[in-house]
């Protein structure tokens, strides 16, 4: 992307928020222009006390209170800065959070779950920090530049001169690799995504790497990660240092040329001593500034790299759900001569496929691991879509193309854990947000979870990440009754009774018949105990 278009998207990220930062920008340029004011009211104060002394009692007055304006502005200012701060990284996170949620699947994620949070939560901060500070404090800056440049003329011209000449060779010396730090900060921010892409997987699965005697290795592995980015941090590091100091060694001798013009001047009486006063401050306001948009040159680098990374979460197709089909009464999905395959693949995982899920009705999906079972659950929710074919959602009124417009009528219960930390009624609340205590309980039976009300805080029982704390098959009851509780009229259940006894299998299965409500259910399983409930089994393979 282009340095214009990445401008471009930081104004677009401002939006909504304009009106803050312009409010923020008035509080920062009160406490800047009150800051030259102090600055000549210095000099008008220094003169009359080497002077006359008439009108001391005026000056003490006035440089008090330009003092105190000073720091009202800039206090305001800063606190106006973290509102607006806050509420914009707010805002951005909640936003790029909702495009990968809603973004279309095809077999795989497009970002790695540690690259994704690295980008909402680290990218997000840089261009909340650069939308809300680095840009408005940019343009004080240079208004500041500007404002201390013009009084420093109307007082002494040929010394703003000599610091006019000495700017830009600084700054021109500054920027020499600023495609080259551009690069650099967009690996940087890569590989620290890869850092916590690998501590966040890793302590997903740290049970496993346990059992294995594998942590040594997984620790090895961080520190080869974390090895490569220290070194490009060490790049980045000299880049800045080259510019800090070109920058430095510039305005130092602006500020010794500014001292010596003085010292001249007052031998020959051309510069008063307030003058000199003024010379000295205002000299600097001329060099705080410029150094400040020198250091100010990389963090614009990093937040060109972090809006680059943000704007491929934006470029990420959106599923459109807008308007949802969701039946009132049953339904049945059919597919009709499908063919399917993943992305980057040449095996058909479905050929020719043809079947009709009719509405009311159970039917066990059987079939040995990697067929394709899971597939046409996908494809029925419209995550997939098929390579030719067609899967059509239909009821008594119509039918419609499977898409995410139709997903609202199914209810999925995946393989395995899939509870979220929490309380199990906030679980269950996942799949009913008003669900009642009667309902819950109604629900945690059916699914044969009823050992859930026995627990010491029933419903109330805490569940740890991933719902630690729960044995796969307990988890996996838990997940069928919260989605006992959704409105779908399809049930969708994917090896339900994997991880269960054939006791507790039996009482699942006569818990769903009971519960089937009209829905249409369609299970995968390789377990025969299904078919005690189906209506009609299909066999793939």
């Amino acid at each position: 992307m282009t340095t214009r278009g990445s401008i471009g998207a930081l104004w677009r990220a401002s939006a909504g928020f304009r009106g803050r930062i312009f409010l923020e920008f008035c509080c920062g340029l009160a406490g800047m222009l009150s800051s030259l004011g102090f600055v000549w009211s210095t000099k008008n104060l220094v003169d009359i006390a080497t002077g006359t002394g008439e009108g001391i009692g005026a000056g003490i007055a006035l440089m008090a209170s330009l003092m105190l304006i000073g720091i009202v502005a800039r206090l305001l200012q800063n606190r106006v800065g973290q509102l607006n701060l806050a509420a914009l990284k707010n805002a951005l996170r909640r936003k790029y959070f909702f495009l990968i949620m809603n973004s279309s699947w095809e077999g795989r994620e497009k970002f790695h779950s540690g690259d994704a949070v690295n980008r909402i939560e680290d990218d997000v901060r840089i261009l909340s920090e650069t939308v809300c500070r680095g840009v408005p404090g940019a343009l004080l800056t240079a208004l500041q530049l500007v404002c201390a440049f013009a009084l420093l003329c109307a007082m002494q011209w040929q010394l703003a001169l000599i610091v006019l000449f000495i700017m830009p060779v600084a700054l021109i010396v500054s920027k020499v690799y600023f495609k080259r730090m551009r690069a650099l900060n967009r690996d940087i921010r890569q590989t620290d995504s890869r850092v916590q892409g690998h501590i966040q997987e890793n302590l997903h699965h740290r049970i496993v790497l346990k059992s294995l005697d594998n942590v040594p290795s997984s620790v090895e592995s961080l520190d080869r990660i974390q090895s490569d980015l220290f070194d490009r941090e060490k790049e980045r590091a000299d880049f800045n240092l080259f510019s800090s100091l070109a920058v430095r060694l510039g305005f130092n001798g602006g500020y010794f040329a500014a001292f010596v013009w003085s010292i001249f001047g007052i031998m020959d009486g051309t510069v008063t001593y307030g003058m000199m006063t003024a010379f000295l401050q205002l000299v600097m306001q001329v060099q705080r500034p410029v150094v400040d948009l020198g250091r100010q040159i990389p963090v614009f680098v990093t937040s060109l790299t972090s809006v680059e990374r943000l704007l491929e979460i934006g470029n990420l197709e959106q599923e459109s759900g807008e308007h949802f089909l969701l039946s009132d009464g049953p339904v049945g999905v059919r597919f009709e001569n499908v063919d399917f395959s993943y992305p980057d693949s040449d095996e058909k995982v479905l050929s020719d496929f043809s079947c009709d899920f009719r509405p009311g009705t159970i039917t066990a999906l059987m079939g040995e691991t990697g067929i394709g079972k899971s597939t046409i659950l996908r494809l029925m929710m419209g995550f997939l879509k098929p390579d030719s074919g067609r899967v059509i959602v239909y009821d008594g009124s119509g039918e419609y193309p499977a898409s995410p417009e139709t997903r609202c009528n199914f209810i999925f219960v995946p393989q395995g854990n899939s509870l979220m930390s929490g309380t199990i009624r906030d679980n269950l609340r996942i799949g009913c947000g008003d669900a009642t205590q009667q309902q819950m309980e109604q629900a945690l039976r059916a699914a044969a979870a009823d050992f859930v009300l026995d627990l010491p805080d029933g419903l109330d029982t805490v569940c740890s990440e991933k719902g630690e704390g729960f044995s796969e098959g307990q988890a996996q009851r838990i997940a069928i009754a919260r989605a006992l509780l959704h409105t779908g009229s399809v049930l969708l259940l994917d090896e339900p009774s994997s991880a269960l006894d054939g006791a507790t299998e039996t009482r699942l299965f006569s818990g769903l018949s009971r519960m089937r409500d009209g829905r249409t259910m369609i299970m995968v399983t390789h377990r025969s105990g299904a078919l005690s409930i189906a209506d009609s089994s299909v066999s793939l393979g």
